[in-house]
């Protein structure tokens, strides 16, 4: 009989999301982590939400000092991705994340960052669900530049766009 958590993973990898990398400050260093959880929750106050396993050492920083980033990597980023998705290895962003005009680290040439100020958590499992208000949101450097895309466990390239 298959494992139902087995069965669970299998159908999860089936879905497309697009690739984001949430930061904190770690020992005053860029710090991230790739997560496939991440969604809107809602336009007044501009909210989002992301989940992180438990017992990282960015979970426990958020936790700590109540701010986070996100960052929506572009296309050309998955290295950014394996990196900071790496189980054990660290995850020091210094060389993607430059002097962000916010307070929390944002990756350099993501399509959009965000910089959030943690309003509640909840634990569920082994994960935490943290819940930000967005205190700014950071244009990337390419209009129209697209997402990077993961699913079934390989990445995604969009088309190019074509003029309408």
């Amino acid at each position: 009989m298959e494992n139902p958590t087995d069965t669970f993973r299998a159908a999860m990898r089936r879905h497309v999301t697009g690739v984001t990398v949430v930061t904190t400050r770690l020992d005053g260093r860029a710090w991230g982590m790739t997560v496939s959880a991440f969604t809107s929750v809602c336009l007044e106050p501009p909210t989002v939400l992301a989940c992180l396993r438990r017992t990282t050492a960015a979970a426990a920083e958020i936790l700590r000092t109540g701010r986070f980033g996100v960052s929506l990597l572009a296309e050309d980023q998955g290295e950014i991705s394996r990196r900071c998705a790496a189980p054990g290895a660290p995850k020091f962003l210094d060389d993607v994340c430059g002097a962000a005009p916010t307070h929390s680290p944002v990756v350099d040439g993501a399509v959009v960052g965000f910089d959030c100020v943690l309003v509640r958590s909840a634990e569920l499992g082994d994960h935490v669900a943290l819940f930000g208000e967005v205190a700014a949101v950071v244009a990337g450097p390419t209009p129209g530049a697209h997402p990077l895309l993961y699913t079934d466990g390989d990445y995604l390239s969009l088309p190019p766009r074509t003029a309408a």
